[in-house]
């Protein structure tokens, strides 16, 4: 998705639910200013801790450019959590979590710049599994 989406060197990136930060750094090693949150204080704990054991920090920065903060983007927009606005947000196999994924859709659009993308990325259903028709309408 970051390849189609094709950012520039630097962009800003949000990744929304990040979990014990995988994502976030990666992003981070390959030169983004990453912002990862999620709600969960034990999840970011290990994305921290991941990070900051990263031994190969790309050069001539002495650490990677990601950070971590806890925030439910159900209730309330990131605001100044997020600081300058983004240009690229991953919602990645997260949006099946929320309970208003519309609103938490809404919230996470008042931190991104004019233009910035979006990208949802939710796993297929096998043939015949049940469908939830409201994530399914969110995201066309």
């Amino acid at each position: 998705m970051v390849r189609a989406a094709d950012p520039p060197p630097g962009a800003r990136i949000l990744d929304v639910g990040c979990g014990p930060g995988w994502t976030s750094h990666f992003l981070g090693k390959m030169g983004y200013t990453v912002l990862g949150f999620d709600i969960s204080e034990e999840m970011l704990e290990l994305a921290r801790e991941r990070v900051d054991a990263e031994p190969f920090p790309p050069h001539p920065r002495p650490r990677l450019d990601v950070r971590f903060v806890r925030h439910d983007i159900e209730d309330l927009p990131l605001g100044e959590k997020a600081g300058e606005p983004h240009d690229l947000a991953l919602v990645d196999s997260v949006l099946h979590h929320f309970l208003d994924p519309g609103a938490a859709l809404r919230r996470l659009g008042q931190g991104l710049r004019p233009g910035a993308l979006l990208a949802i990325i939710e796993a297929l259903l096998p043939e015949g599994a049940p469908v939830d028709a409201t994530n399914l309408a969110i995201m066309e």
